[in-house]
């Protein structure tokens, strides 16, 4: 389907995305961790995120050379901030910032990993790259935290909330 398809392109051009940043944008090296992190508390509150930026090469080092989800932790501890990664057609719905659904996923990210800020790194048109900086508050991060509980624990009931097509419900 487009979608699949869309998802699987956007998937492998976060690698070129990724370096083309790094080497050409910001020069900082992004680290990649392949692990799903689960949040400490939470076991069904999980993450997969696209990167994160560390200034420290030895914990980047043994993250690369162990890929273990120990090392992935101590990464995450000492980041700078995190990176998430968006590839567009167009940039209609970013003209404002960055989309509230996509702003949702990165505080869901600072949620996981207790990173605060995060850079999303959008390309549209095929090549265009745009930096975008999120510093993510206390609050949302609390106010997020509840609704996934909440949203959790009517599952677990089976009383999941009704469908809403591909709206966003921002009142979970």
């Amino acid at each position: 389907s487009d979608e699949e398809d869309r998802m699987h392109f956007g998937s492998v051009d976060e690698k070129s995305i990724r370096e083309r940043w790094a080497t050409k944008k910001s020069g900082d090296h992004i680290s990649v961790i392949e692990n799903t992190l689960h949040h400490p508390e939470y076991d069904f509150i999980y993450a997969h995120i696209d990167g994160l930026v560390t200034y420290n090469k030895v914990l980047d080092y043994n993250h690369k050379t162990a890929g273990k989800l120990d090392t992935a932790w101590e990464l995450i501890n000492g980041a700078e901030y995190g990176i998430e990664i968006k590839c567009a057609t167009r940039d209609d719905n970013w003209r404002l910032g960055v989309p509230i659904y996509y702003k949702y996923q990165v505080i869901h990210y600072a949620l996981v990993t207790g990173i605060m800020e995060w850079k999303v790194i959008a390309r549209f048109y095929g090549w265009k790259l745009r930096t975008y900086t999120i510093h993510v508050t206390e609050e949302e991060v609390k106010e997020l935290l509840d609704k996934e509980i909440k949203f959790w624990n009517r599952l677990k009931l089976s009383s999941p909330p009704e469908p809403e097509g591909h709206q966003v419900n921002i009142d979970i």
